[in-house]
Protein backbone atom coordinates (compact mmCIF):
# COMPACT_ATOMS: atom_id res chain seq x y z
CA UNK A 1 0.00 0.00 0.00
CA UNK A 2 1.58 3.58 -1.15
CA UNK A 3 0.53 6.21 1.52
CA UNK A 4 0.57 9.64 0.12
CA UNK A 5 -0.42 12.13 2.63
CA UNK A 6 -0.41 15.68 0.78
CA UNK A 7 1.64 18.22 1.89
CA UNK A 8 0.96 21.35 -0.14
CA UNK A 9 3.57 22.81 -1.90
CA UNK A 10 6.03 19.86 -1.10
CA UNK A 11 4.06 17.06 -2.28
CA UNK A 12 2.67 13.92 -1.15
CA UNK A 13 4.52 11.47 1.20
CA UNK A 14 7.84 10.38 0.34
CA UNK A 15 7.23 12.22 -3.20
CA UNK A 16 8.69 15.26 -3.20
CA UNK A 17 8.44 18.69 -6.03
CA UNK A 18 12.05 19.56 -6.82
CA UNK A 19 13.18 15.69 -6.74
CA UNK A 20 15.23 14.63 -10.43
CA UNK A 21 13.49 12.09 -12.43
CA UNK A 22 15.79 9.29 -11.33
CA UNK A 23 15.48 9.81 -8.43
CA UNK A 24 12.27 9.66 -8.10
CA UNK A 25 11.83 6.34 -10.41
CA UNK A 26 14.19 4.82 -8.07
CA UNK A 27 12.46 5.66 -5.07
CA UNK A 28 9.18 4.50 -6.11
CA UNK A 29 10.56 1.39 -7.23
CA UNK A 30 11.75 0.63 -3.96
CA UNK A 31 8.84 1.06 -2.53
CA UNK A 32 7.34 -1.38 -5.06
CA UNK A 33 6.27 0.90 -7.83
CA UNK A 34 7.73 0.11 -11.07
CA UNK A 35 7.91 2.41 -13.58
CA UNK A 36 4.60 1.35 -16.19
CA UNK A 37 4.86 3.50 -18.94
CA UNK A 38 6.55 6.67 -19.75
CA UNK A 39 5.21 9.95 -22.65
CA UNK A 40 7.92 12.61 -22.82
CA UNK A 41 7.97 14.70 -19.33
CA UNK A 42 5.42 12.73 -17.91
CA UNK A 43 5.99 9.41 -15.82
CA UNK A 44 3.63 6.77 -15.07
CA UNK A 45 3.22 4.11 -11.95
CA UNK A 46 0.61 1.84 -10.15
CA UNK A 47 -1.28 1.42 -13.43
CA UNK A 48 -1.09 4.79 -14.21
CA UNK A 49 -2.86 6.14 -10.68
CA UNK A 50 0.67 8.06 -10.10
CA UNK A 51 1.52 10.56 -12.56
CA UNK A 52 4.70 12.13 -12.42
CA UNK A 53 5.73 15.35 -14.66
CA UNK A 54 8.90 16.72 -14.91
CA UNK A 55 10.36 20.41 -16.11
CA UNK A 56 14.00 20.03 -17.41
CA UNK A 57 14.59 16.85 -15.37
CA UNK A 58 12.54 17.69 -11.85
CA UNK A 59 9.73 16.94 -10.45
CA UNK A 60 6.91 19.68 -10.94
CA UNK A 61 3.83 18.01 -10.99
CA UNK A 62 1.83 14.90 -9.06
CA UNK A 63 -1.17 13.71 -9.98
CA UNK A 64 -2.49 10.91 -7.95
CA UNK A 65 -5.56 9.18 -9.01
CA UNK A 66 -7.96 6.50 -7.25
CA UNK A 67 -6.47 2.75 -7.15
CA UNK A 68 -6.67 0.22 -4.48
CA UNK A 69 -2.72 0.19 -3.66
CA UNK A 70 -2.70 3.77 -3.14
CA UNK A 71 -4.27 5.69 -0.10
CA UNK A 72 -4.26 10.09 -0.65
CA UNK A 73 -4.86 11.92 2.72
CA UNK A 74 -5.85 15.81 3.04
CA UNK A 75 -5.69 16.56 6.44
CA UNK A 76 -7.42 12.96 7.94
CA UNK A 77 -9.89 12.84 4.75
CA UNK A 78 -8.95 9.48 2.17
CA UNK A 79 -9.49 12.46 -0.64
CA UNK A 80 -11.11 9.40 -3.07
CA UNK A 81 -13.85 8.22 -0.21
CA UNK A 82 -15.15 11.56 -0.32
CA UNK A 83 -17.68 13.46 -2.49
CA UNK A 84 -16.44 16.25 -4.73
CA UNK A 85 -18.38 19.46 -3.04
CA UNK A 86 -17.02 18.03 0.22
CA UNK A 87 -13.39 17.74 -0.91
CA UNK A 88 -13.38 21.00 -2.69
CA UNK A 89 -15.03 22.62 0.73
CA UNK A 90 -12.49 21.35 2.88
CA UNK A 91 -9.67 22.24 0.23
CA UNK A 92 -11.02 25.59 0.11
CA UNK A 93 -10.93 26.31 4.03
CA UNK A 94 -7.42 26.01 3.60
CA UNK A 95 -6.77 28.31 0.93
CA UNK A 96 -6.03 32.00 1.33
CA UNK A 97 -7.69 33.24 -2.07
CA UNK A 98 -10.28 32.14 -3.95
CA UNK A 99 -10.26 28.81 -6.01
CA UNK A 100 -9.41 28.97 -9.68
CA UNK A 101 -12.27 27.57 -11.76
CA UNK A 102 -10.77 26.13 -15.13
CA UNK A 103 -12.43 24.03 -18.23
CA UNK A 104 -13.58 20.33 -17.08
CA UNK A 105 -14.84 21.01 -13.39
CA UNK A 106 -11.49 21.35 -12.78
CA UNK A 107 -10.45 23.91 -10.13
CA UNK A 108 -6.68 24.94 -9.00
CA UNK A 109 -5.88 26.33 -4.95
CA UNK A 110 -3.12 28.81 -6.12
CA UNK A 111 -1.85 29.89 -2.50
CA UNK A 112 -1.65 25.30 -1.72
CA UNK A 113 -0.80 24.37 -5.47
CA UNK A 114 -3.35 21.97 -5.07
CA UNK A 115 -5.99 20.85 -8.05
CA UNK A 116 -8.83 19.11 -8.31
CA UNK A 117 -9.55 17.20 -11.77
CA UNK A 118 -13.09 16.32 -13.00
CA UNK A 119 -16.07 14.84 -11.02
CA UNK A 120 -18.00 12.43 -12.12
CA UNK A 121 -19.63 9.05 -10.24
CA UNK A 122 -17.79 6.89 -12.69
CA UNK A 123 -14.77 7.66 -10.22
CA UNK A 124 -16.24 6.61 -7.36
CA UNK A 125 -14.93 3.12 -6.74
CA UNK A 126 -14.64 3.84 -2.89
CA UNK A 127 -18.41 4.56 -2.81
CA UNK A 128 -20.02 2.08 -5.42
CA UNK A 129 -20.03 4.52 -7.91
CA UNK A 130 -22.97 7.17 -6.42
CA UNK A 131 -21.27 10.26 -5.33
CA UNK A 132 -19.42 12.50 -7.85
CA UNK A 133 -15.65 11.74 -6.74
CA UNK A 134 -12.96 13.91 -8.36
CA UNK A 135 -10.87 11.78 -10.81
CA UNK A 136 -7.22 13.55 -9.91
CA UNK A 137 -5.77 15.25 -7.26
CA UNK A 138 -2.59 17.31 -8.32
CA UNK A 139 0.12 18.80 -6.22
CA UNK A 140 2.40 21.60 -7.26
CA UNK A 141 4.58 24.24 -6.28
CA UNK A 142 2.18 27.48 -5.46
CA UNK A 143 4.53 29.34 -7.90
CA UNK A 144 4.12 27.54 -11.12
CA UNK A 145 0.80 28.98 -12.34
Amino acid sequence: MLELPISPGIGAGPIHLGTHKDDARRLLADLGYRLCAEQGNLDYFCENALQLEYDHGRLRFIGISEHPEITCIYGAQDVFDIDAESLFNLFAANEQQSPIALPGETHFFPTQGLNLWEADEQYDRRGGFKRKVYAQVGIEHPSDR
